[in-house]
């Protein structure tokens, strides 16, 4: 595990370095909570907490995938030669990879909840159910990081795998429960929104802020779960077939 942690510190370093991107993570859920409470929340609280759940997700989806294009730019520069040559194994480099990026996207929603618990927004009473949406997200970014390096073993270039990306983000997240619950959805659709794990991300959040959720909270857990073994079985397989 000294080499997972090596790698988590590397890339700490790294991040502490861009002061612009560190100080996006703490600025942003801030400013949006700015954004809800003065435009949304004398309106409606309960639309609020829906928008927050959805900003949640959308705000740790697309840095999920920094994973990818941190291995994408260091095979164009040719540093990841030598973390290949380093005595790591390919296991312990995906997870150090992973889990880096799971942990920055965790600070995300917990800046998030805690300014929206002072401002009144969050109950106190939903301190323990929150817990299950901090699982959801860090599930999520968890296997978002697998599939992101499984695309970058594939992609050469920055800008292709960018662009993959922001290709593959909108349906998956238009085709979820982000925006409208599975009732109201035709039965065609919803047959397909079942099939999308994000959808479960985005049930426990609400049930973890007290919102409407059409789940069984260890149900959706457990899907999450799932897939973000799957995920990594997939991804270490896919990096030995190419490296080995």
């Amino acid at each position: 595990m000294r080499a997972v942690f090596a790698i988590i510190y590397s890339d700490l370093i790294r991040l502490f370095r861009a002061k612009a991107v560190l100080a996006s993570f703490v600025l942003t859920p801030l400013l949006l909570i700015v954004f809800l409470y003065l435009f949304f929340y004398s309106v409606s609280p309960s639309t609020t907490l829906y928008l927050i759940s959805t900003f949640i997700v959308l705000g740790a989806y697309l840095p999920a995938f920094s994973a990818g294009l941190t291995l994408v730019t260091e095979k164009e520069f040719g540093t990841f030669k030598e973390i290949l040559a380093a005595p790591i194994s390919n296991t312990e480099i995906i997870l150090g990879r992973i889990l880096f990026s799971a942990m920055m996207i965790v600070i995300f929603p917990i800046i998030l909840l805690i300014a929206s618990s002072l401002l009144g927004f969050v109950g106190p009473e939903l301190n323990f159910n929150l817990l299950f949406g901090l699982a959801s997200i860090a599930l999520t970014a968890f296997y978002l990081g697998c599939t992101s390096l499984i695309i970058a073993l594939v992609i050469e270039r920055s800008v292709s795998f960018q662009s993959i990306v922001a290709l593959a983000s909108f349906p998956l997240i238009v085709v979820s429960n982000a925006f409208l619950p599975l009732k109201e959805m035709p039965l065609i659709l919803k047959q397909i929104v079942l099939l999308n794990p994000l959808t479960y991300t985005f049930d426990l959040l609400r049930f973890s802020l007290g919102l409407y959720y059409e789940f069984d909270p260890l149900y959706s857990l457990l899907i999450l779960f799932f897939v973000t073994v799957l995920s990594f079985v997939a991804c270490v397989a896919f990096f030995r077939k190419k490296f080995s």
